[in-house]
């Protein structure tokens, strides 16, 4: 099946989502940029991910109660940390693999 055939096939079954999919269809007109540093943020049940200007990024689920976390399907607060802190770590990622 063809990528536009695809679109359209999911554009008639989610009609509800139009809107949303209209947004994808068209080239953004200019890139966004997310200030660095990120920083991360503990609130209950969750991190954050903030840009400088505070614009909240990324949030990472979590639950402390193994035998919840199992059955809710949610990350430890050590993987939650720890793949906030590789978000966080982006912008310097990115900057240090570019030429100079």
């Amino acid at each position: 099946m063809e990528h536009a055939e695809q679109g359209s096939k999911l554009r008639r079954t989610c009609a509800h989502l139009t809107p949303i999919f209209d947004v994808y269809d068209r080239p953004m007109p200019e890139p966004r940029r997310f200030r660095s540093p990120w920083v991360v943020e503990d609130l209950a049940g969750c991190y954050v991910v903030k840009a400088r200007g505070g614009q909240e990024l990324a949030y990472i689920y979590y639950e402390d109660d193994p035998q919840r976390r199992s059955i809710i399907k949610l990350l430890s607060r050590d993987e939650a940390r720890r793949i906030a802190a590789a978000i966080a770590n982006l912008p310097e990622v990115v900057r240090s693999a570019q030429p100079s």
